[in-house]
């Protein structure tokens, strides 16, 4: 038996007329949650602890959460589906950064160590390195020669 008939563009069975007043009641559902709890959380504020509109706002929470995942998946179009596919495609870019972090680690680079594997240092070229052991040595050679 079909519950929706064609011909006529209303919903005659009771699924169809239950997903058609989540759908157009959402807005609705939003505003009353929404201003509902401001209400109790301000009147909660004005009379001080216990604070107890955590809970009508965790209980109603559930219903609500539930009311926009069916929304949701009611009004699911294609312009929806195009928009999520191109938001996938340029996030694609993660891929090359991820192989990038593979080949790096295989290499064994400095900078996918963990900080207790580094060498002091390790960001610095070989000639840099030589560079501050020569100045450091030179230092202490200097501070060595004015010691009595």
């Amino acid at each position: 038996m079909n519950d929706h008939d064609p011909g006529s563009g209303q919903p005659t069975g009771l699924l169809d007329k239950l997903c058609l007043v989540a759908v157009n009641r959402m807005g609705l559902h939003a505003w009353v949650f929404a201003l509902g709890n401001i209400v109790l959380h301000a009147l909660n504020i004005w009379q001080g602890a216990p604070w107890w509109a955590l809970w009508p706002l965790l209980a109603w929470g559930v219903p609500f959460s539930i009311h926009f995942f069916i929304y949701k998946s009611l009004t699911v179009n294609e312009d929806w589906a195009d928009g999520r596919i191109d938001d996938m495609r340029w996030r694609a870019y993660d891929l090359g950064h991820i192989e990038d972090l593979e080949d790096r680690i295989r290499a064994d680079d400095y900078s996918t160590r963990p900080a207790h594997r580094r060498a002091p240092q390790w960001w610095l070229t070989e000639e840099e390195r030589l560079a501050k052991d020569t100045e450091k040595a030179h230092r202490q050679q200097q501070s060595g020669d004015d010691a009595p």
